[in-house]
């Protein structure tokens, strides 16, 4: 728990230039990449507030003959795959477990923004993390593929498309190993007529434009009681009339550049 607390202390001396690098790379406005970099802050300490009690020996019932339990033990070399859209909210997801685990981890990022991964591995380095603990790769699908199939990768943690997420379930299937796939959604808002319109049209304004829409939860259409309709639109066109499109390094664009023209979905 001390190295992943260090780790967030070491990541904050590299915070300017880790928002700058996702920005750059991927087009997010840098804002949003410092509020990336917050948000992993604040889930790194969640998972570490999770970890005792997650991590403890469960004690079953009794059962006459038998004292049972279930002890958590680590499984060895994790792989943690990541997106370009949320580099960072989303290997910590895998990271962090991991360690906390016991684990030791290999990053691999997107090509799109290959520079985060080394950006885990140097801070969780000056944490004084033991030599190999965390490590970073930048590869192809192909070495990917080689990865999974290795037999010292214990534990894959994938984040990404639903033809992804098959691939990597094909290849660890054969080895009788687990994996977490957190895969692309197809995600609707309802506003129901007792709703409080306000929040809701904020609510899915920003849903649907943050990181111009690249969100694996990204809201993609609305349905909306016909009593509110009129009055959802009214709001809705000034919020969605007053977000920027412009350079991402600006300061006031809230909409930047696609990383791929197809990245919404």
């Amino acid at each position: 728990m001390e190295l992943c607390n260090r780790f967030m202390v070491e990541f904050e001396k590299s915070k300017d230039q880790v928002a700058r690098d996702i920005t750059g790379q991927m087009g997010k406005p840098l804002n949003q990449s410092y509020n990336e970099i917050n948000g992993m802050y604040s889930r790194t300490k969640a998972l570490i507030d999770l970890a005792p009690e997650a991590l403890a020996e469960d004690i079953l019932p009794e059962k006459a003959g038998f004292f049972r339990k279930i002890v958590k033990e680590p499984v060895g070399v994790v792989l943690c795959l990541s997106p370009w859209n949320y580099p960072l909210l989303t290997a910590i997801n895998t990271v962090i477990p991991a360690i906390l685990a016991g684990n030791s981890v290999v990053i691999k990022h997107s090509p799109r923004t290959p520079l985060c991964a080394s950006a885990f591995e140097k801070a969780f380095a000056a944490a004084g993390a033991p030599a190999g603990l965390v490590g970073s790769a930048v590869c192809d699908h192909d070495v990917v593929h080689e990865l999974i199939g290795h037999p010292d990768i214990a534990f894959v943690g994938f984040t990404g498309s639903v033809a992804g997420g098959h691939a990597v379930y094909k290849t660890v299937s054969n080895r009788f190993i687990d994996c977490t796939l957190e895969l692309g959604g197809k995600d609707p808002a309802y506003v129901a007529p007792d709703a409080n319109l306000e929040a809701a049209v904020d609510t899915i304004v920003d849903g649907a434009l943050y990181n111009s829409g690249q969100s694996c939860c990204a809201i993609e259409r609305v349905y909306v009681h016909h009593s509110l309709y009129d009055a959802f639109l009214s709001r809705a066109l000034p919020l969605l009339q007053a977000h920027q499109l412009g350079d991402p390094l600006a300061a006031g664009t809230t909409l930047g550049p696609m990383a791929q023209p197809y990245a919404p979905g």
